[in-house]
């Protein structure tokens, strides 16, 4: 396993994955585990020196205690694949980019949707998408160096 300089707890909030790659999602038997390969750290953020968001290598981010409301593949329009179900002790899900990231306070824990884009079609892929709804009680996210203002803090985002 990675070892990362940066951790914080329940942060999911200052940051930005629209964009960012998840090489691999998975549970372990008691959590979800998402892989990164960065991450776009708002400012804000307790390890984020800078005023605007910046660029992260790769990262970690743990859900603890998860439930799984929701998790569906999508097929590419021109498939006629039905959508696919799958459960927690089953997920295990490699190369997406992540089009939609959005952590919701809940009385007992938080609720993360998630929307993701499958890595580009080939030879015999079923699925074009992700999409999930996962209840856990907290979070942790792991990075080490920030290296470059993130895409959005550019011209012409900015």
């Amino acid at each position: 396993m990675v070892s990362y300089k940066f951790c914080s707890k329940n942060t999911l909030g200052y940051f930005s994955l629209h964009d960012c790659r998840c090489s691999r999602m998975f549970f372990d038997g008691s959590k979800i585990v998402l892989n990164m390969e960065w991450m776009e750290v708002l400012p804000g953020h307790p390890n984020n020196p800078y005023s605007k968001a910046h660029q992260s290598k790769e990262g970690c981010i743990i859900l603890e205690k998860p439930s799984l409301d929701k998790c569906t593949f999508l097929p590419w329009d021109d498939k006629e694949e039905p959508s696919r179900e799958l459960p927690l002790e089953e997920l295990d899900v490699c190369n997406f980019e992540v089009l939609r990231f959005d952590e919701e306070a809940e009385q007992n824990g938080y609720k993360l949707m998630l929307y993701g884009e499958m890595d580009i079609p080939q030879e015999g892929a079923e699925y074009a998408f992700i999409e999930t709804v996962i209840h856990y009680c907290s979070s942790q996210e792991m990075f080490n160096e920030l290296v470059d203002e993130s895409w959005f803090e550019k011209e012409p985002f900015a």
